[in-house]
C-alpha cells in the first residue's frame, strides 16, 4: 500500500507556501508607506513650484515724473518684461522724484524704485542695477553775471523744494559755503520751475538729469540759457563717494553752433534701480535678467517722442561692487548675477537635487512593484502547490479514484501552462511546480487504476534553455493529453 512516508522525495511533495513573518510584513508595510509619503512630498514640491510659476505677480515701480528718463525707461522695461514673463504684471507709478519714490518703497507701496545714488535710502532698500548716470546741470540766462555756483547767493532758483535734485543742490550749496536761506526757490514742480526760468522769473535753473535731456535742450536751444561749470568734482567725491567728477562735453545739446561751446566741468551720480528687501526674489531675478540681457529691446521700446533717451539703455549695468552703494544687493538680483558666473551644476543645484530624488523614488517604486509582482506570482504558484498536496493526501486514502486524480493532475498542468503563457506564473515557479506535479503523478501511478487502465507516464519537462515558452507549452500539452 502506498504511503507518503515511502515516497522517494517527501521533502518535495510536502511543499507548503512560505508565510512571511510578522516582522517582514511590518517592514514591507513600512517601506510602502515611506515610499508613498516621499512621493507625496515630492509631488507637493513639484506642484508648489508649478503653482508659483503659473501664479500672476503684481509689482509696482516708483519712477519719478512722467517726463523723466527713469520713468520712460521703466515703461520700456514694463513692455519688454511682458514679452518674456507675462505673469509678472508691472505697473509704473509717477512720483514727485527720488525722495517721494524712496518713501513709497520704504512703506511698501512700491516694490521697486528709480533713485539717485546720492540720496540715502531707507533700511528696506536693496540695490538691483545701475540704470544710467545723472549729471548736475546749472543753467543761467545769456548775459547773466553768474559764472560759478557761489554767485547764486541771493538769487532765485527754478527748482522744486523736494526730491533728489533738491538734496543734491543743498549739498553743493553747503560745499560752497551757502545755506538754504541764501536762495529763493520757484516752482511747485519741474514744469512750473521750467516755465519760471523761461519767463526770466528765475535767475538760474538746476537739474540732475542725463545728458541730452529734452527739457534742458529746449531751454539752451532757445538762446536764453547757458550752462555754467560746477567745480571741485574731486573734492565733492571725497566728501560723498556717490558724486563723481564729470564733464558736459562740447556740443552735447547742439553741434552747430556747439552748445555748450566748450567742455563744462560738473559732477555726476548714478541713477539706481532699488527694490524693497521683501520683494519677491524670483520676480526681481527675472526683471534683472530682462534689464541686463534685453537692453536693445528696452531701447527700442522707448517711444519715438523720447528718442533721445534710447542711448541710455546701453548704460544699464550690473553694480561693480557694493562698497560705493547706499544699499546692499537684493538677493534676487544677486542670484541672477551669480547665476551668470556659476557653472550649470552650481546654478541649478536645486533642480538637480529634485531630479535625483525623483530618480531614486522611481527606482524604489520599480523595485517595490517588481517585488509585489513576484509576490503575486509566488502566491499563484502556492495555490497549485496546495492543490498538489491535497491530491497527494487524497491518493493516500483507501479507495481513492486514481484515474480521476490523474485527470485532475493533467488538467492542473494544462492550467499551469496557460498561466505561464499569460505571465501569471514565472518559468522558475513553473519548473518547481512541475517537479512536485511529476512526483504526484508518480505517486498516483504507483497504484493501479480502478477502471483497469494502465498508468500514464508523467510527461518530462524539457531541460532549461532547450525550448521557448511556447514550445514548452506545446510539448507538455501534447504529452499530458496523450
Amino acid at each position: 500500500m502506498f504511503s507518503l512516508k515511502k515516497d522517494k522525495a517527501p521533502d518535495r511533495t510536502a511543499v507548503r507556501p512560505d508565510k512571511p513573518s510578522l516582522a517582514q510584513l511590518i517592514a514591507r508595510r513600512f517601506i510602502a508607506v515611506l515610499l508613498a509619503l516621499a512621493t507625496a512630498g515630492l509631488l507637493g514640491i513639484v506642484g508648489s513650484m508649478a503653482y508659483y510659476r503659473l501664479k500672476e505677480r503684481n509689482i509696482t515701480i516708483a519712477a519719478g515724473s512722467s517726463d523723466a528718463e527713469s520713468f520712460v525707461m521703466m515703461q520700456a522695461l514694463q513692455t519688454v518684461a511682458a514679452r518674456y514673463y507675462p505673469r509678472i504684471k508691472v505697473a509704473v507709478l509717477e512720483t514727485g522724484g527720488t525722495g517721494d519714490s524712496l518713501k513709497r518703497l520704504d512703506k511698501g507701496e512700491a516694490q521697486l524704485c528709480a533713485a539717485q545714488a546720492d540720496v540715502p535710502p531707507g533700511s528696506n532698500a536693496r540695490t538691483v542695477a545701475i540704470l544710467f548716470n545723472d549729471i548736475s546741470q546749472l543753467l543761467v540766462h545769456t548775459g547773466s553775471p553768474i559764472a560759478r555756483f557761489a554767485d547764486l547767493k541771493g538769487k532765485k532758483i527754478a527748482l522744486p523744494r523736494f526730491g533728489g535734485q533738491y538734496v543734491t543742490f543743498l549739498f553743493l550749496a553747503n560745499h560752497f559755503g551757502l545755506k538754504v536761506s541764501d536762495f529763493t526757490f520757484l516752482g511747485g514742480d519741474e514744469g512750473s520751475a521750467n516755465l519760471a526760468f523761461a519767463r526770466d522769473e528765475a535767475d538760474a535753473l538746476f537739474r540732475v538729469r542725463a545728458l541730452n535731456n529734452a527739457e534742458i535742450k529746449n531751454l539752451v536751444g532757445s538762446g536764453n540759457g547757458n550752462l555754467i561749470a560746477i567745480d571741485d568734482g574731486a573734492a565733492l567725491h571725497a566728501e560723498v563717494s556717490a558724486y563723481m567728477p564729470s564733464v558736459i562735453p562740447k556740443g552735447a545739446y547742439l553741434g552747430d553752433p556747439a552748445i555748450p561751446p566748450t567742455d563744462i566741468a560738473s559732477i555726476s551720480t548714478q541713477r539706481l534701480l532699488l527694490a524693497h528687501r521683501n520683494a519677491d526674489k524670483h520676480v526681481i531675478q527675472a526683471l534683472t535678467q530682462v534689464l541686463i540681457e534685453k537692453r536693445e529691446e528696452i531701447a527700442a521700446a522707448i517711444p519715438a517722442a523720447h528718442i533721445s533717451m534710447r542711448p541710455l539703455a546701453a548704460l544699464i549695468a550690473e553694480p561693480p561692487s557694493q562698497a560705493d552703494f547706499p544699499a546692499p544687493m537684493h538677493p534676487g538680483a544677486l542670484a541672477f548675477y551669480n547665476h551668470n558666473q556659476a557653472s550649470f551644476v552650481t546654478g541649478n543645484v536645486d533642480l538637480i537635487a529634485l531630479g535625483l530624488v525623483g530618480f531614486v523614488l522611481i527606482a524604489l517604486w520599480v523595485s517595490e512593484l517588481r517585488r509585489l509582482g513576484l509576490q503575486g506570482l509566488k502566491h499563484h504558484s502556492d495555490l497549485y502547490n496546495r492543490q498538489l498536496v491535497e491530491i497527494l493526501q487524497e491518493a493516500s486514502l483507501d479507495g481513492a479514484d486514481h484515474s480521476m486524480l490523474r485527470a485532475k493532475l493533467n488538467a492542473m498542468l494544462i492550467r499551469a501552462i496557460q498561466d505561464l503563457d499569460e505571465d501569471k506564473m514565472s518559468e522558475k515557479s513553473f519548473r518547481s511546480f512541475h517537479i512536485v506535479w511529476k512526483d504526484a503523478m508518480d505517486a498516483v501511478r504507483e497504484r493501479p487504476a480502478t477502471d483497469g487502465s494502465s498508468a500514464v507516464p508523467a510527461p518530462a519537462i524539457p531541460a532549461a534553455g532547450t525550448t521557448g515558452r511556447s514550445g514548452l507549452r506545446r510539448q507538455l500539452t501534447e504529452r499530458s493529453s496523450s
